[in-house]
């Protein structure tokens, strides 16, 4: 089921990796001189460093149609991975090289950024250590009092003054200025990063999209909900199960892009409202928020209704939320019901206050009572209770979507194999980038 996902994912890895550096390293074999050829390894590593430095500029952009390929999260992931190999790559480079002066000075103080960055995006950015260790997740939000959201995302941007020391320290070296046919590759990949990469910018300032808060309601002690009317209507396309970044460009703290998944069905009004746990230093201060305040608005982005449209249109689905994940299974029942698709959705929640749309169910169970069945449940469930909960849906014949925290996603993926469901039926998010 899963197949062109994957096989679309492996491309994108196969040319990041292998394709996009070669015409580089093509032209600097063809006109390096002679008496550099015993430094010709250690000179196409810091090529192929730089153009994936480069190529992180243009995954910063967010770019739709690879997003709606892959996913905002794997290419976030392969952002991630990219920058550790950036870092081993280019320290062999240095090891293997020899400079001095400003060209020295530029490249070491490139990787001694590109390092720290890496450390601080690790704990602060990435989810891959806290979703894991429970300790060091609670050590996060301590320190998040002070290195709240906005501080980690210009920290993160130090990447960009790095590839900026990089490209001054490639042209500083004069037997590589001086290869005419490298400088023209090099020039080309560097003006299409940056350009990329400031246009984007531009485009963020202006808003891709922008409405205005109209509801900001508390639905429980930890759950918050929002409704924003949409200005530039037809600048914000989104379908079922999609969900947005929106910042607040007038609220201190607040104007760096947070994702939200959307309640809505696909493209249904001109009203957009998200469900929001109130857990983190951005978070927790929207509940002061009043209305009529300007909201910023990118994406939308999402795979799920992708995946579910690579299936039989009659397949049965599965949807598993978890927590603040019930928002875009909630969109997705909305719109597959009409299509007279069966859909089986479970939700569980730690504590039962965030259950908080228990009376939407009920309502679509009572507008789809032969299609829609539902499970509310407190507490993470066991494998029997989760057989029990799908009851006849235990087969590869359903599609299973999984929404929620990371590592719930992460552990209901396993105890669906341990009742028989294969991998390939299976498809989550991830939200950590």
């Amino acid at each position: 089921m899963l197949k062109h996902h994957r096989y679309y994912l492996g491309l994108f890895w196969l040319i990041t990796i292998f394709v996009l550096p070669l015409p580089l390293i093509q032209a600097i074999a063809m006109g390096l001189s002679p008496i550099y050829a015993q430094s010709l390894f250690a000179i196409n590593l810091g090529v192929i460093a730089y153009v994936w430095m480069l190529f992180e500029l243009f995954i910063a952009t967010r770019p739709k149609w690879l997003e709606r390929l892959i996913g905002l999260p794997e290419m976030y992931f392969v952002h991630g991975m990219i920058g550790i190999g950036i870092i081993i790559v280019a320290y062999l480079h240095k090891s293997w090289s020899q400079s001095n002066g400003l060209i020295k000075l530029t490249g070491d103080a490139a990787l001694v950024i590109l390092i720290g960055v890496l450390v601080y995006s690790v704990f602060f950015l990435s989810g891959w250590l806290t979703d894991r260790v429970w300790w060091l997740r609670q050590v996060k939000q301590w320190l998040e009092h002070v290195f709240k959201h906005e501080i980690s995302v210009w920290l993160h941007r130090l990447n960009v003054v790095a590839t900026l020391l990089i490209f001054v320290h490639v042209i500083l070296i004069p037997y590589i200025r001086q290869d005419m046919s490298f400088m023209v590759w090099f020039y080309t990949y560097s003006g299409l990063a940056f350009g990329l990469y400031g246009w984007d910018k531009v485009q963020s300032f202006r808003g891709h999209a922008s409405g205005v808060l109209v509801a900001n309601d508390v639905l429980s002690r930890s759950v918050q909900q929002i409704t924003i009317r949409l200005r530039q209507r037809d600048r914000l396309h989104y379908q079922s199960g999609d969900y947005v970044l929106i910042s607040f460009p007038g609220i201190a703290g607040m104007r760096e892009p947070h994702p939200f998944s959307l309640l809505n069905a696909e493209n249904d009004s001109e009203f957009i409202s998200l469900m929001i746990r109130r857990e983190g230093d951005w978070t927790r201060q929207l509940r002061d928020v009043s209305v009529n305040t300007r909201v910023r608005i990118t994406g939308a982005y999402g795979t799920l209704k992708n995946m579910v449209a690579q299936t039989p249109s009659r397949q049965p689905l599965v949807l598993l939320a978890g927590g603040s994940g019930i928002p875009p299974m909630l969109s997705l029942s909305h719109d597959y019901l009409k299509q007279g698709r069966q859909i089986n959705l479970i939700w569980t929640a730690k504590t039962a206050h965030e259950l908080v749309y228990d009376q939407a169910l009920a309502d679509l169970k009572t507008q789809y009572p032969d299609t829609f069945q539902y499970r509310v449940h407190q507490g993470r469930f066991t494998v029997d209770e989760l057989q029990s909960f799908l009851a006849k849906g235990v087969t590869n014949d359903y599609f299973y979507l999984l929404s929620g925290p990371n590592n719930m996603m992460s552990q209901t993926k396993k105890l669906l194999r341990r009742i028989g469901v294969s991998g390939d039926q299976v498809y989550f998010e991830k939200f950590s980038f």
